[in-house]
This record gives structure tokens, sequence and C-alpha cells, in this order.
């Protein structure tokens, strides 16, 4: 609610109105509305299959699927939009959890049936419930069934959107969360809006910082989306079919084509709807999360911030306590570009001057910080900024107008705020580690790119 991305008018808790989706009940701007209901299991046991659908507490009483049905029919048979969440885990054996699709619904698979065990199970429910087939296949294809789900992947699931919107998310403020909806609950079943979160998150001392936009890269691996603005598809871009091999592009003119492209594209929408405060979210290697960073520079006006190993790590310039940049090698070898090798975590010089190294190359030089590059030398976000300005810094003042190519070796964080600082700078090729040679990546043309 607190996305303005997300549409959401007002969101109700065990409304009044919905009939037995009465759990959550989201309305969009749009008129659109999302009902949802939850069934919790205390039993590991416990498995969604047909049986739990139309199991009855009494012979009078009804199953659970002839609620879910009486209630869309009621609610006038909405296409979409109707949801059960259970944390019970699927039976493997059943033929209709078997047969969800990607949307997590079952009507097509229903409706195209052909195997005797989901024909048989389309019949028993539609007799059980007293519809037709068709109307079971109608109303199978508005109902989202999510199984499986434990209370672990909800707080992640609040993790991912909390950072977004700039609110806290740890165990503490999820319980004081709960415990204000619970009050809700007691009080009125009235819905809220995105003014009464608001109040409540001041009143509840969860705001960390002013909300941020969301933007998502889909790189060498998927990665949590909920409440993006904007997304970028690149996952089908790379070598490779799993996310530790996806290593350079399928087609490599695409780095300055069309990642390029997708990145200015990115810029432009963003500033047009004035969304400078960036959340960053994605699984990229070194090159990417630089030119996301390059893309969204401070002197563009951009404040960015990335998820990263769970917890915000903002680029925040104030108070840095810059450290000495140590030049580890600095060999000058004719006339050419420069090769700098930036080892914060580790240092690859000689497989960089076996594998970039050429006839166009007229220096190399690998710079580091104080005590050496290790994994840990970059205890946090004031860590990776301070580093990645006395990089930019030191760059500034000992290369020319030489072009650079450049290979990183550290953490995403110091990736991504180089590139966000990285103006006033010689034109710069950053290279992807191939493990056996590198491959040219993004290039960024003059000072100002």
């Amino acid at each position: 609610m607190l996305n303005p991305s997300a549409g959401i008018a007002r969101v109700s808790v065990e409304a009044d109105v919905d009939g037995n989706l009465d759990d959550v009940t989201i309305e969009h701007d749009d008129g659109q509305r999302h009902y949802i209901q939850v069934k919790s299991s205390v039993s590991a046991k416990s498995r969604a299959n047909v049986d739990w659908l139309m199991t009855k507490r009494s012979p009078s009483s009804k199953s659970l699927i002839q609620k879910l049905y009486e209630s869309w029919d009621g609610l006038g048979r909405p296409g979409h939009g109707v949801e059960l969440i259970a944390s019970r885990p699927m039976d493997p054996d059943d033929p209709l959890f078997n047969a969800l699709g990607r949307k997590n619904t079952v009507g097509v698979a229903l409706r195209r049936a052909t195997d005797r065990k989901l024909t048989g199970a389309r019949k028993g429910l539609s007799d059980h419930i007293s519809c037709t087939e068709a109307d079971l296949c109608e109303f199978f294809d508005a109902l989202a069934i999510r199984v499986g789900q434990t209370e672990s992947e909800w707080r992640s699931r609040i993790g991912d959107v909390a950072l977004g919107v700039g609110i806290r998310y740890d165990d503490s403020a999820i319980s004081a969360a709960l415990g204000w909806i619970r009050e809700w609950v007691k009080d009125t079943r009235d819905p809220r809006d995105a003014r009464d979160v608001k109040v409540a998150v001041e009143q509840l001392d969860l705001r960390v910082e002013a909300p941020r936009s969301l933007v998502v890269v889909q790189g060498i691996d998927s990665v949590p989306c909920d409440g993006a603005v904007e997304i970028l598809q690149w996952t089908d871009k790379f070598r490779g079919d799993a996310p530790e091999n996806r290593r350079g592009l399928i087609d490599p003119s695409d780095w300055n084509g069309t990642l390029s492209d997708d990145l200015r594209a990115l810029k432009e929408r963003l500033l047009a709807s004035d969304h400078k405060r960036v959340l960053l979210r994605g699984a990229l290697r070194l090159p990417c999360w630089f030119a996301v960073g390059a893309t969204l520079r401070e002197v563009a006006g951009f404040a960015i911030a990335m998820d990263y190993r769970d917890a915000l790590w903002p680029a925040d310039p104030a108070n840095l306590q810059l450290p000495e940049v140590e030049v580890r090698t600095d060999q000058l070898i004719g006339e050419g570009r420069t090769v700098l090798v930036v080892a914060i975590s580790t240092d690859a010089t000689n497989d960089v001057q076996s594998g970039l190294v050429n006839s166009r190359t007229g220096r190399i030089v690998t710079i580091g910080l104080p005590g050496g590059p290790s994994p840990a030398s970059l205890n946090g976000p004031p860590d990776a900024m301070a580093a990645a300005t006395a990089v930019r810094n030191w760059v500034r003042r000992n290369t020319s107008n030489v072009e650079i190519d450049l290979v990183l070796m550290a953490p995403a964080p110091f990736a991504l705020f180089l590139g966000h600082l990285w103006d006033r700078i010689a034109p710069t090729t950053i290279h992807e580690d191939l493990l056996s040679r590198y491959e040219p990546a993004f290039r960024f043309s003059n000072r100002s790119d």
C-alpha cells in the first residue's frame, strides 16, 4: 500500500461482506479486487489434495471447496483475483494439485484433461459442488492456489517489499505490525488505506528512511520483484543454463546494444516519473552492477541503494572516512590503453595479464585497500561507499585521457557504487571474467556518460 506503483487503494482483513473469501481483500485503484482465503495447518503431515478440499466437518456443514465456489459465484464470477493460500504441502500423488500451471491455476488443465485420474477429479468435484463441469473449470480458471506456504517465506516477502518503502522488517517490527492488525480486526473490519498505514508506521516507529522505487534486474538468476516499478529481463542474454555458469553474453554485441539501450531507457523513464530514490535488486556479475550504477549516477541526481545479503546498502556520501588506495602493481608496457585492476576482495592480476593484456596495452595497474585484498574488507555500506569514492578519486588523479580497460574483483555493492561515481574519467570498458579469458562488456565513451 505504501508503494504507489502497486496501485492499492484499500485493504480489508476478515471483511464482513465477502463470504468465505474474507481473510484479505485488496481493492486496487482501477476498481479490481483480489480476494484471499488463508488456511493454516498445525500438522506437518497434512497434505493439500482433493480430499482436503471436499472434507466436511459434519454432514450438515459445507466443505472448503463448496464455500469458495459459492463465494466466487456470489461475487459475480470474477475471471481472476481469487486466491487460496495454504501452509500444507502438496500431495505428490494428487492429480488436481499436480496439474497446477504457471499461474497457480488448474482450469485449463481440467478443461483439457484426458487422463482418467484428472477427469475423475473433475467429475467428483463438480458432483460435490453440484455444478456443471464447465462451471467448475470456469471457477478454477479464476482460483489461484498456492500451497506449502511457510511463515519464513512470507517474512522474506515482507522484507522484499519493506526495503523498497523504507520500513523496518526485523522480528520486533513484524510483531508490532501484527499487533496493530489484530487490534484493527477487533475494533472494526472496515478497510484501511495508505494514509492509515502511514500513520501506523509512524506510531510504531517502523520508518527507516524515505521510500525508494524498486528496480529489479533479472540477470544470471531470478530474484523477487514484488512492488518493482521497473524490471529488466536479461537472463536469456547470458551464456549458460544455471546461475553459477552464466558468464558472458550469447551475443557479445548486446553489451553495448540491447543491454545498454535498456539501461538508457530505464534512466529516462525513472527521471520522467521522478523516481530518483532507487532501490536496486538483482542477481548480476560485477560489470552489470557497475553499469547500473553508471547509468543512475550521483551527478544525474539519483540516490541509489542496493538489496544485499538481506540488508539495505545505500550509497550515502555523507561523513565518509576515505581509506588510502594502495598501488599493488604499476607496469609500463608501451603505448596504449591502461588496464586497471581493482582488487578489493581478491587479486587476479596474473589472470588479467594472461587473459587481457595484449599489444594495445600500454600500462597495467592494480590498486586496492590497505591490508591487501580480502573478502571481509568491506563491513557495511559506509565502507563500500568510502572505498568506491577513494578509488574514483585515485583514478581521476593518476590516469590520463588514455582509455581504460577495467577489471573489478570486489563485492557487488562496491561495483555498483563505483559505477555510480564514475564521472570525469577517461573512456572506460569494463570486462566480464569468463574464467579462462576476459570479454569486453559495457563501454562508457566519455566523461559524462
